[in-house]
């Protein structure tokens, strides 16, 4: 692959991910689906192109793009984190109080009347 073409998909990887953090912000779930596509799609063009390159400049503009995705992952991450906190929270809150057979209170299974679609 040409550096020239390397440079073109690496800039192009770079717009993807930066597209991909203001998606995930505004919460569009459709379209970050569809840039998932194109995304996979231009990491297998890629491939291991990257790693034979020489050139100072590829070098630094592939470093950039790794620090972006990096950055998009702590996002996603951090984001999947309150997900399941927020849904622990709401589960506890949601379930009835109730008594066993033996008068005792059973602890909550996780699940809640929101999870199982009770509610």
């Amino acid at each position: 692959m040409s550096a020239s073409a390397l440079r073109r998909q690496l800039e192009e990887l770079l717009q993807l991910i930066l597209r991909e953090r203001e998606l995930a912000k505004s919460l569009d779930i459709e379209a970050l689906g569809a840039l998932q596509t194109e995304k996979e799609a231009l990491l297998g063009a890629l491939g291991e192109a990257v790693q034979g390159e020489s050139a100072p400049e590829l070098k630094e503009l592939a470093a950039r793009v790794r620090e972006e995705n990096r950055r998009n992952a702590y996002l996603f991450w951090s984001a999947l984190g309150f997900i399941r906190s927020t849904m622990e929270f709401l589960g506890l809150q949601a379930t009835p109080p109730g008594y066993g057979a033996r008068g005792s209170s059973p602890r909550p299974s996780g699940g809640g009347l929101i999870l199982s679609g009770r509610v």
